[in-house]
C-alpha cells in the first residue's frame, strides 16, 4: 500500500502529503470509529486507506471546517494532478457534509470558494437519503463537488405548506433566493424528497385515523396530496434554474422490522410529538403491506413524481428502476450486509 501511495503522489514525499490532510481535518481515529471495517487499524493504516480510497467512498465521518488546508494540499507538488484534485475534492465533500448537518449559512461562500478553485459545483437537495448523492464526480478532467443541503426527516408534503414543525421548505427557498441574488451559476440543482412521506409520514397518519388495516386507496390519495404539495414548492422557485427532480429508493426495511415496530425516533417525534415508544407499540398493531407490495407503493410514487416533474418541464432521474431486482425488491448488491432494520439503506457503494 506504502509503496503504491509513493508512486501516486510523486514527487511528494508521503509523510508532506499526509501533513496537508490532516491540516484539513483529517482525523485517523474517527475515520476508524466510524467506519466498521477498520477497526483493526492502526491511525497510520487509515490515513494510508483514507489516502489511496477512502476518500472515493463516501463514508460518514467528521472532517474540519470547510475548505481548511484545501489551498495548501492543491499546491503539494504531485505530478498526477488529476490525483491530487480528486482527493483534494473528497476531502471538501466531508468537510460540507459535517458542516451542512449544522447549518446552511456559509454554504453560499464555500460555493464561490469552490469556484474560484476551478472546482464546479452542484447542489443536492433533500432528506438524508440525498447524502448518497454527495459525491464528488470527475468528468473528463472537471470536478464537480457537491453542496449538499440535508434536511434531516423532511417530507414531500411538508415543502409546500406553512404549518409544518420544521419549516424546511421555507428555508430552502430563502437560501435559493439569497444564492439566485449573488449572480451564482450552477449547473444543476437535485432535489431529494418523498421516501419519508411513503415509508413513514402515510404510516403516522394511519395510526393518527385508527387506520389498523392498509388500504391502497387511502394510500394512493396521500400520494397524490404528497406530490401535489411537493408541486406546489417546486413551481415557487422553478425560476431559480436548472432543476433535477430525483426518485425514491426501494424500500429496505425488511417485513420483519416492521412487525417488531420500527420507528424512526426523529420523524416519529417530528410527525406525531408523541414518544417512539408509544408510535412502536401502535406500528405493531398495523396491517402492514410485504415488502414487494411497498416496493410496487414506491414505484407509483415515482411515476406521479415523474408525470409532475414532466408537467414541471423538470429533469426527472430514475434511480430506483435499476435497484430493484428480479424478485421485485431492492437488490442484494446494493444493501451488501444491510440487517434491514433500520434506514441506513441503499448503499453508496453499489449504486456506482
Amino acid at each position: 500500500m506504502i509503496e503504491m501511495l509513493k508512486r501516486i503522489i510523486s514527487p511528494c514525499p508521503l509523510d508532506k502529503l499526509i501533513s496537508a490532510v490532516r491540516a484539513c481535518g483529517f482525523d485517523p481515529a474517527e475515520y476508524i470509529n466510524s467506519v466498521n471495517d477498520m477497526k483493526n487499524f492502526n491511525e497510520d493504516q487509515a490515513t494510508y486507506h483514507f489516502i489511496l480510497q477512502g476518500f472515493r467512498e463516501n463514508r460518514d465521518f467528521p472532517m474540519g471546517r470547510p475548505m481548511q488546508g484545501i489551498s495548501e494540499l492543491l499546491n503539494l507538488s504531485i505530478e498526477n494532478t488529476g490525483y491530487q484534485k480528486l482527493l483534494a475534492s473528497g476531502v471538501m465533500v466531508r468537510q460540507f457534509q459535517t458542516a451542512a448537518k449544522s447549518n446552511w449559512d456559509h454554504l453560499i461562500e464555500l460555493i464561490k470558494e469552490i469556484k474560484s478553485a476551478n472546482f464546479v459545483p452542484y447542489i443536492v437537495i433533500g432528506d438524508s437519503h440525498s447524502e448518497l448523492y454527495s459525491r464528488f464526480i470527475d468528468v473528463d478532467g472537471r470536478i464537480f463537488v457537491p453542496v449538499n443541503l440535508v434536511c434531516s426527516g423532511a417530507t414531500a408534503l411538508g415543502l409546500g405548506r406553512e404549518d409544518t414543525r420544521s419549516g424546511f421548505g421555507r428555508r430552502i427557498y430563502e437560501w435559493l433566493k439569497k444564492l439566485q441574488s449573488e449572480n451564482i451559476a450552477i449547473p444543476e440543482i437535485f432535489f431529494k424528497f418523498g421516501q419519508v412521506d411513503v415509508e413513514f409520514t402515510s404510516t403516522f397518519k394511519r395510526i393518527k385515523l385508527d387506520g389498523n388495516l392498509f388500504s391502497l386507496p387511502d394510500f394512493v390519495d396521500f400520494v397524490d396530496l404528497s406530490i401535489s404539495s411537493y408541486e406546489k414548492f417546486l413551481r415557487e422557485i422553478s425560476y431559480i434554474g436548472r432543476l433535477s427532480v430525483c426518485s425514491i429508493f426501494p424500500p429496505t426495511l425488511t417485513d420483519a422490522a416492521w412487525n417488531e415496530g420500527y420507528v424512526n425516533a426523529n420523524i416519529a417525534f417530528a410527525e406525531t410529538g408523541v414518544s417512539p415508544e408509544s408510535i412502536s407499540k401502535q406500528v405493531r398493531n398495523l396491517e402492514i403491506p410485504s415488502m414487494r407490495s411497498r416496493t410496487e407503493m414506491h414505484a407509483l410514487y415515482n411515476h406521479k413524481l415523474k408525470k409532475m416533474s414532466e408537467h414541471l418541464r423538470l429533469n426527472f432521474i430514475d434511480d430506483f428502476s435499476p435497484l430493484v431486482g428480479n424478485q421485485g425488491v431492492v437488490a442484494e448488491e446494493f444493501v451488501p450486509g444491510h440487517p434491514g432494520n433500520d434506514l441506513s439503506g441503499v448503499s453508496a457503494h453499489g449504486t456506482d
